[in-house]
């Protein structure tokens, strides 16, 4: 096996039992000792990859936050597209985003999360005061964070369709893009 593939698949293998852990009791209380336990990974090759604990969390966060697609184009149906396949993303991973958002440190994640969905999609705004734009981008990707949050509670009560279309159609709306859209 490669090299390469190796180190992704411990790292895998790893963030994956950090996962399961965090479903049964809160981060806090994981060590890396059971963190290796339950990866069936010697300490020593978890050091190679992570300083600890949280050093795992960031990678898992670094994960999350490069699937947000970038929208360069206003095409309507490579918008919803991209964004579909953004949810659909969250729902199959939906117990990796359980654990990142609702455990202890959820706010800083979801801090991180509407951060990065203000600085890849502020600039879509076709509203001219750049203060009401930020203000409605806020409000947005807030709302969006809520939505995604309430969805996964939910147990994905929606099909990622028709969450995609009520999504896009609040955001839209909020952002002044559904003028451009016709959404």
């Amino acid at each position: 096996m490669d090299e390469n593939r190796r180190v992704k698949l411990t790292k895998k293998m790893i963030k994956e039992a950090l996962t399961a852990l965090m479903c049964e009791k809160g981060f806090a209380k994981i060590s890396v000792k059971e963190l290796c336990e339950k990866a069936d990974v010697n300490r020593s090759t978890f050091y190679a990859y992570y300083r600890d604990t949280s050093a795992v969390i960031r990678d898992m966060e670094e994960d999350i936050l490069m699937q947000l697609p970038d929208l360069g184009s206003t095409d309507l149906e490579e918008f919803n597209s991209k964004i579909f396949s953004l949810f659909e993303y969250i729902r199959v991973n939906s117990r990796v985003f359980y654990v990142m958002m609702f455990n202890s440190s959820s706010s800083q994640f979801c801090k991180k999360l509407m951060d990065a969905i203000l600085q890849k999609y502020e600039g879509l705004s076709t509203i001219k005061d750049e203060r009401v734009s930020r203000m409605s981008y806020i409000f947005c990707a807030n709302g969006i964070v809520g939505l995604v949050k309430d969805w996964i509670e939910s147990g994905f009560c929606l099909d990622t369709g028709n969450f995609t279309k009520i999504a896009m159609g609040l955001a839209l709306r909020s952002t002044s893009l559904e003028t451009e859209f016709h959404f």
